[in-house]
């Protein structure tokens, strides 16, 4: 598909804010119908950052359940939405009922305030005890992964 003439944006290593970059194809994207050039912008970096962590290094499989720390996020808005599309059911935190409904309208399936609620114990009862397969690592500390809701696999 030629992007001749077409909006595009692209995951570049630098130069992202000049008028005129050189990137290779394979890094460029065509700007969705619809989307502003400023959101777009985020586009590249947010969907290869989430594609390579989830599904390509973490293999994340449909059917398998995946949490979302920091669900409104950027990231995370896009970690939702791409996991829901491949069959994974989809648990999120987030510190307000305000931010757990905009994941809740991306199709989370769960969705769990922190300051309210402890995560943990809500991840177990929902899982019939048996925790989870996959986190979401990006938005969070690693004193998270010591939490007993993590399996190893």
């Amino acid at each position: 598909m030629s992007l001749a003439g077409k909006l595009v944006c692209a995951l570049l290593s630098g130069g992202g804010y000049a008028e005129k970059v050189v990137v290779p194809a394979g890094q460029v994207l065509p700007v969705p119908q619809g989307v502003s050039l400023k959101d777009a912008a985020a586009l590249p970096e947010v969907a290869c950052t989430v594609w390579s962590t989830v599904f390509m290094m973490s293999r994340l499989s449909a059917g398998e359940t995946f949490l979302v720390h920091g669900g409104p996020s950027g990231i995370g808005t896009f970690a939702i939405q791409i996991a829901k599309h491949q069959g994974a059911k989809v648990f999120v935190t987030a510190g307000s009922e305000e931010k757990l409904a905009v994941c809740k309208d991306l199709g989370a399936d769960l969705c769990i305030n922190y300051k309210t609620e402890d995560f943990v114990a809500r991840v177990k009862e929902e899982t019939g005890g048996k925790g989870m397969f996959f986190i979401n690592v990006l938005m969070l500390s690693w004193i998270v992964l010591e939490q007993p809701i993590f399996r190893k696999t």
